[in-house]
């Protein structure tokens, strides 16, 4: 899934909060995560992108 592939199923399923894994796969082209917070700017869902090691508690 591509970040715009991304984007309008997240615009889709409309979660209170949106972060995306899986962007760092060595079998897939690297996807930069900032491409998808891009493309979620102005949806009204809030994206936050965790650093290597980083947890959030949900």
């Amino acid at each position: 899934m591509d970040p715009k592939e991304a984007t309008r199923f997240v615009k889709e399923i409309k979660p209170k909060l949106a972060i995306p894994i899986h962007y760092d796969n060595p079998n897939l082209p690297f996807t930069d995560p900032e491409d998808f917070e891009k493309e979620m700017e102005g949806s009204g869902i809030n994206v936050k992108i965790l650093n290597f090691g980083e947890s959030i508690e949900i």
